[in-house]
């Protein structure tokens, strides 16, 4: 029964090929995430790096987008799924670190942080 489950959905060529594809695309968007969560996971982690890494993630995820808007007719995610993502990433935003219970903590430690020199652009 399995085995011809899977025969059906990659019995052709064709079907294999935008499989593996979409699953192309799909760790494109989430490698950023996971190489952050796995940085975070170090035993030197600090309430900055949670920031940094954050910034990592949207920068990353925003040269993706842009790269992908510049192929115009070949873009490999249509529109609607990119403001979806940017939907979702800002959500996370503001329930992790823009939240009451955060109290810009991330922020702060980031920007107080003595191991890097950083330059906080003055409006």
């Amino acid at each position: 029964m399995c085995c011809k489950v899977i025969h059906n959905i990659f019995g052709d060529e064709d079907s294999t090929y935008l499989f593996r594809r979409d699953l192309t695309r799909l760790a494109a968007v989430l490698m950023p995430i996971a190489r952050a969560i796995q940085c975070l996971e170090s035993a030197t982690t600090n309430a900055a790096d949670v920031y940094r890494y954050w910034l990592a993630i949207v920068a990353q995820l925003k040269d993706l987008f842009e790269r992908d808007n510049l192929l115009r007719d070949k873009m490999k995610y249509p529109q609607n799924v990119k403001e979806d993502l940017r939907r979702i990433v800002n959500y996370r935003f503001k329930a992790l670190i823009d939240s009451e219970r955060a109290m810009n903590v991330y922020l702060l430690a980031f920007a107080l942080d003595p191991g890097e020199s950083q330059e906080i652009p003055v409006a």
